[in-house]
């Protein structure tokens, strides 16, 4: 390599910008990463007798250029890749937290968007795995590009949490556990 190679190079890797890490965190006063949920924000579906509350949910660290956020509650031990509990789009950017009970769309901002789940609803359907088993659950929050995103597949699954992923700046999880 000659030195006008290795000059410029070195003026890449100066110029290039370093990929840092991400400062997105997205919290819970009612839980803690590992942890496992409380009934009031499990569902109330197939024999569970949770309260189907969502959690108030607190994020910080919006990454530059952040829009609008999504948010989404992804169960990845469910049967067929995972099922999803809910999905949220067009969050303002101020506020950054979402109460208690958000997942009642009559509860959410104006302007907020609510996908149907994998049960058919538009509304929060809170962990409830099946007797005898311990899943994973992932609150994911995305900080997107847009102010308005539009999600263009019909179909409401484990794609949708793929296609989020592939479109935010940064996204961050908090992962809760829940049995019966």
């Amino acid at each position: 390599m000659n030195r006008f190679s290795l000059l410029t190079a070195a003026l890449t890797l100066v110029a290039a910008p370093a990929l840092a890490a991400g400062n997105l965190l997205l919290t819970s006063p009612l839980v803690q990463e590992g942890a496992e949920l409380p009934r009031s924000a499990a569902g109330n579906i197939n024999g569970c007798n949770g309260q189907n509350i969502s959690p108030t949910l607190d994020w910080s660290g919006a990454p530059e250029g952040t829009k609008s956020y999504a948010l989404s509650l992804f169960d990845p031990d469910a049967p067929d890749g995972g099922a999803v509990h809910w999905v949220v789009l067009n969050i303002p950017p101020i506020p950054s937290t979402l109460p208690p009970d958000s997942g009642n769309p009559d509860k959410l901002p104006q302007g907020v968007n609510v996908l149907p789940n994998s049960f058919g609803t538009d509304t929060y359907v809170g962990p409830c795995s099946p007797d005898g088993q311990l899943h994973r659950y992932e609150f994911t929050l995305y900080a997107m590009p847009d102010a308005q995103v539009f999600y263009p597949l019909s179909a409401v699954g484990p794609s949708t949490i793929q296609w989020l992923h592939d479109h935010a700046i940064e996204s961050t999880t908090l992962t809760v556990k829940y049995g019966r």
